[in-house]
């Protein structure tokens, strides 16, 4: 997905903006056989997403449009998973930073549905 890092404004946001364009130089590991689902909602039609699916909208008329975020237990876990610190030495080697933040991010998956 090429996520933006943390500190980056568009935070948790995919840096490809059109899928069908997507720059294979910059981008070399997305799988170019990747598709979206296209949706068409009409005057009244909502469209509801789970938590942290990833999409993009174009408007293809003027519109106004509105999100709405609920208290679905997945932005719970995501919470309490980055309130905890990620456990890195500055005097580790790579392989060991590596090693330790896979055995952080195993421990926390058992509370991920």
């Amino acid at each position: 997905m090429y996520l933006y890092p943390c500190l980056h404004p568009h935070y948790g946001h995919s840096q490809i903006s059109n899928l069908a364009k997507a720059n294979k130089m910059k981008f070399p590991l997305f799988e170019g056989d990747t598709k979206g689902i296209d949706v068409v909602l009409r005057r009244g039609d909502m469209l509801v997403l789970p938590p942290f699916w990833y999409h993009r909208v174009e408007t293809l008329e003027s519109s106004v449009s509105v999100n709405v975020w609920n208290d679905a237990p997945e932005y719970d876990v995501m919470e309490e998973i980055y309130k905890k610190p990620i456990p890195l030495e500055l005097h580790w080697s790579l392989s060991m930073r590596v090693l330790r933040l896979a055995k952080k991010l195993a421990l926390n998956s058992d509370q991920i549905v």
